[in-house]
């Protein structure tokens, strides 16, 4: 921050809030302006119409610039290669090398030229004149003047939103208004009015929000521009499909989301829901592996998309090679799964004796035939067939009987037939 009375820059610790330092740079610094790497710093001096240099590794002025008289608003562009720096009194932008710390290039007749602010893409600069109520623009390619936007009260204070289609502008006045104007139209398309004397203006990296200083009242307004951007985004892979789920915004604006926009990469596919988070991204290309970023709208605007998710790849699914028939010779012997298909070790002369347990099985999943064949036929037994296949004798005492006793199930193609015989004698 600038301290323009003592000519020093401020250094805060943004995680304490904290000034750690102050650091002596030219008469009247007004505004500062970081490079894109952190390790420069550069400040306008209004009064003594120069920009400080400052290493922001040990927070100590490098070198001092001259520029124009009377320098004010400053931004680093996003390549870092180039300042510009306007210069009110001098009525010119200038354009400084920051190989060199060197004046490359003086725009002129750029009059009151104040705040300014470059596009995220690097190709235009925006500066506010505080006289005749218009913005001019620079197109950084040779720094020439291109039309301007006009019908503005008093230009001051300027910012670029992230995606680079909006110019914001703090109209300083009374009666202060912030005008939006569209970077494809070169036009103010949307005008938020409510202000005192609006200086300052800027945005949120996301795009969602704006903030203005408002010099006549001592306040910060906050303006809603968009949604902030869906979260947790997370995409798990089908047969040429995506499933993909996310979170809501953060800040609505106090609007509901009436749109969500799911958009895969490669190629662009997507889905499109009503305010739900979650829908499914059809027609990919098994084997190629997505991510998905999401954007969220409301009667704000669109978002800018979310954080991609996972990698995730369709597959389609695996056809199971079917065994071949073995043959007759080739196949398994079947056998009892378990206990319940073992014959008794003998039959009780009098009581119960279980011959075969409930859903008796074999290790080819086939259920048991049990038969049961008592001689001589007299009425002193009792064969006794309970559900799911359980079969019990009962006996009354009578000696000298013969029981042959059959577990069989059916072949199938992988397994022969069984068939168990056991014979009992019950002699006393």
């Amino acid at each position: 921050m600038t301290n323009t009375g003592a000519g020093t820059v401020g250094v805060v610790d943004t995680a304490t809030n904290t000034l750690l330092t102050s650091v002596p740079v030219g008469s009247g610094p007004f505004d500062v302006a970081v490079a894109p790497s952190s390790e420069r710093v550069y400040v306008s001096n209004s009064s003594s119409g120069t920009v400080s240099v400052i290493n922001a590794t040990n927070n100590q002025a490098i070198t001092s610039i001259p520029v124009g008289s009377g320098s004010d608003g400053i931004e680093v562009t996003p390549d870092g290669t180039r300042v510009y720096v306007a210069n009110y009194t001098a009525n010119s932008v200038s354009v400084i090398d920051t190989a060199t710390n060197l004046v490359v290039d003086t725009v002129p007749d750029v009059t009151a030229a104040g705040g300014l602010a470059i596009t995220p893409d690097g190709e235009k600069v925006w500066v506010a004149t505080q006289v005749g109520g218009k913005v001019n623009l620079i197109d950084t390619s040779d720094n020439s003047l291109t039309t301007p936007v006009s019908g503005l009260l008093n230009p001051y204070g300027v910012a670029a939103s992230p995606d680079g289609t909006k110019v914001l502008i703090a109209d300083y006045s009374d009666s202060g208004n912030v005008s939006f104007i569209d970077t494809t139209l070169n036009a103010v398309s949307t005008t938020i009015t409510g202000m005192s004397k609006p200086t300052g203006v800027a945005v949120t990296p996301d795009g969602s929000r704006a903030y203005v200083t408002n010099r006549g009242s001592n306040s910060v307004a906050m303006i809603g521009i968009q949604p902030s951007r869906p979260t947790s985004v997370t995409a798990s892979a089908g047969n040429g499909t995506l499933s993909v789920t996310w979170q809501a915004p953060t800040f609505t604006g106090g609007q509901a989301i009436t749109a969500y926009t799911a958009t895969a990469s490669p190629g662009g596919a997507g889905c499109v829901t009503d305010g739900t988070t979650e829908c499914t991204i059809g027609g990919l290309s098994n084997g190629t592996a997505y991510t998905v970023t999401v954007t969220a709208t409301n009667s704000l605007g669109t978002s800018a998309p979310s954080t991609s998710s996972n990698a995730a790849t369709p597959t389609a699914p695996v056809t199971p090679t079917p065994e071949p028939t073995p043959t007759p010779s080739g196949k398994l012997t079947q056998k009892p799964l378990t206990a319940r298909g073992l014959p008794p070790a003998a039959i009780k002369r009098k009581g119960v004796t279980r011959l075969t347990g409930r859903n008796a099985r074999t290790n080819a999943g086939q259920l048991m035939t049990t038969t049961v064949k008592v001689r001589p036929k007299v009425a002193k037994y009792k064969v006794v067939r309970g559900p799911k296949g359980k079969v019990s004798l009962r006996t009354f005492g009578r000696v000298k009987l013969k029981v042959v006793l059959v577990h069989s199930a059916p072949a199938t193609d992988t397994y022969l037939p069984y068939k168990k015989r056991t014979v009992y004698r019950i002699t006393k």
